[in-house]
């Protein structure tokens, strides 16, 4: 059975702020107030919120994933 995942959506949609006022508090921006910063985390914490680091990954354009390939015979680059 596959498990529903927390979105910053639900987490907002739970304390009652804009989804991106929660995304900001998570990537720590400085436009978010301190208290509803530590609000944010605290039910990130609770709810058992994860970051989907593929879907982070993919806006930002880097994958810092390095590609090995076994039993290579034969030495040859890529460019």
């Amino acid at each position: 059975m596959k498990k529903n995942k927390i979105t910053i959506h639900d987490i907002s949609k739970h304390i009652r702020v804009d989804s991106s006022a929660t995304s900001r508090a998570l990537n720590d921006s400085v436009r978010v107030s301190k208290k509803t910063k530590t609000l944010i985390l605290n039910t990130t914490s609770e709810m058992g919120y994860q970051r989907n680091l593929l879907a982070s990954n993919l806006r930002k354009r880097v994958t810092n994933t390095i590609g090995v390939v076994p039993g290579i015979s034969r030495h040859f680059f890529f460019n």
